[in-house]
């Protein structure tokens, strides 16, 4: 019977070897996934163990600080928004000004154009010819004008012939050498 037991058991051995490839079955990729996270978990679990305990007192002031940062966080938020509403204000302030403008704008044809100098010239007359702060901006003017004539006498007229002088020499010394 051993003989028997033998040769079925080979039998089963062959047979078994025949279909171990089709039996070998590999994990899915997404269950060796979740294998690694749960041996992580695990790992983070331990270590966090292993950490004292924070007292309530530090969890109150952890809390505060977050409840703080956060509100600093919506803050700066609201001011963004804030600033985005003012900049589309001013810019719709400038388009409705500029349509109003262009509304109201008069087209001067090239055949006004004389009249209107004239008329701006008039106008600087009239406004030089009645206002006494012009008066007095006219006699400053005048004055100017007296001293800049003054300037073919000028001192510092000699000094500057003085220098070209010297210059002069100076270079014909420098070309001798």
């Amino acid at each position: 019977m051993r003989c028997d037991e033998q040769i079925s058991e080979s039998g089963i051995d062959a047979a078994l070897r025949a279909i171990g490839p089709q039996l070998d079955a590999q994990p899915s990729t997404g269950a060796i996934e979740r294998a690694r996270a749960a041996v992580r978990l695990a790992l983070n679990e331990a270590w966090l163990a292993d950490l004292p305990q924070p007292a309530p007192a530090d969890l109150g002031i952890v809390r505060e600080r977050i409840h703080g940062e956060l509100a600093t966080l919506a803050a700066e938020r609201r001011r963004r928004i804030g600033s985005a509403f003012a900049a589309a204000a001013c810019l719709a302030l400038c388009f409705g000004l500029i349509r109003w403008s262009g509304t109201r704008a008069t087209v001067v044809a090239e055949a006004d154009a004389p009249e209107m100098i004239d008329a701006f010239v008039r106008a600087g007359r009239d406004v030089r010819n009645e206002g006494s702060m012009t008066w007095s901006i006219e006699a400053e003017l005048d004055f100017i004008e007296k001293g800049l004539g003054d300037l073919e006498n000028d001192p510092l007229d000699d000094l500057r012939q003085e220098l070209i002088k010297r210059l002069k020499r100076q270079e014909r010394k420098a070309g001798t050498l």
